[in-house]
């Protein structure tokens, strides 16, 4: 088990690190993973001096890195599904027809370290009611739509600490298992001894005593 709980801490040749366990008992499955948390920019989170950089937007930010453009994509699809359709939100700013206005997504670093972007999504042409005209092709951006600019911060999360707790654990219940094993080993290894000797003081007792 050991070893086992090795490889899913560090990896090994065609297993990745971070591969057992993804959480600990009663907690989320995706409790220590790597997540997209949306706020609005005038929401509390924008208030903290973390992430008060979108008070500005879009000043402050620039063009998304090329080796982070994924990531960030996946970002403002999280933003979208969040305020399209999260039922914690009494009114939903953003449609679920809605899509980002091409090269609105930016990027930018909080004060504390975590990669922060913002996009913004606009209004598109739907299918019109039966009978009437259609305004523009249907799922093209509509120019006079209404549109709304929303955030999101990384947060990295920790896949890694699962692994680590279990490879602990994993190692405690060695270590305690092999201090046990040498203390009745010890045990058997005195009482041996002990039957050793009274052997020997039975050889030597002379025969008529």
């Amino acid at each position: 088990m050991v070893i086992y709980a090795l490889f899913w801490t560090v990896g090994a040749p065609g297993t990745p690190p971070a591969t057992g366990p993804q959480s600990l008992p009663g907690q989320e499955l995706d409790a220590y993973q790597n997540v997209w948390r949306p706020f609005a920019g005038d929401s509390n989170l924008a208030n903290d001096a973390n992430y008060s950089v979108v008070k500005s937007f879009p000043e402050g930010f620039g063009a998304v890195p090329a080796n982070f453009l994924p990531t960030a994509n996946t970002g403002a699809a999280d933003i979208q599904t969040f305020f399209s359709s999260n039922a914690g939100l009494r009114e939903k700013p953003v449609g679920q027809d809605w899509v980002v206005v091409p090269d609105s997504i930016r990027y930018t670093t909080s004060a504390n370290g975590q990669p922060l972007i913002g996009a913004t999504f606009q209004e598109t042409f739907q299918a019109p009611a039966e009978g009437e005209e259609p305004e523009g092709e249907v799922g093209a951006i509509n120019p006079d739509g209404e549109t709304y600019t929303a955030f999101a911060f990384f947060d990295a999360g920790s896949p890694l600490f699962p692994s680590l707790v279990m490879l602990g654990l994993v190692s405690l219940l060695f270590v305690l298992h092999a201090a046990l094993l040498y203390r009745d080993e010890g045990k058997e290894r005195q009482a041996r001894e002990r039957t050793s000797e009274d052997q020997e003081e039975g050889r030597l007792v002379p025969a008529g005593r």
